[in-house]
C-alpha cells in the first residue's frame, strides 16, 4: 500500500535547523513589533497627545501576557498567597 500521509514531516538535523531559525526570527520581529506597538500607544507631548500614560501601556502589557500565558488562576492564586504572607508578617490590616 503507498503511504497516504504525503504531508508528513521530515525529521533531519537540516529541517530542525531550518525551523529553529524562522521560530527565533519570527520571534525578534515580534519583539521589535511589541516594541513599536507600545510606543505608538504612549502619550508624547509632540508625537501622540492623544497616547496612553507609560504606566497605563506598561499594565495593559503585562495584561496581554498574561492572557496569552492563559495561566490567569495560577498567578492570582500565587499574588493572593503573597499578599495574605505579607499581611501576616507585617501585621497589616489596610
Amino acid at each position: 500500500m503507498p503511504d497516504t500521509n504525503v504531508l508528513a514531516p521530515i525529521y533531519t538535523e537540516e529541517a530542525l535547523f531550518t525551523r529553529l531559525i524562522k521560530l527565533y526570527n519570527d520571534e525578534a520581529v515580534g519583539k521589535e513589533d511589541q516594541k513599536a506597538v507600545k510606543k505608538d500607544f504612549t502619550y508624547d507631548s509632540d508625537m501622540n497627545s492623544k497616547g496612553l500614560s507609560k504606566d497605563a501601556v506598561k499594565l495593559i502589557d503585562k495584561a496581554a501576557k498574561l492572557f496569552v500565558s492563559m495561566k490567569f488562576e495560577e498567578k492570582e492564586a500565587e499574588a493572593l498567597e503573597v499578599f495574605e504572607k505579607y499581611k501576616a508578617l507585617t501585621q497589616y490590616e489596610g
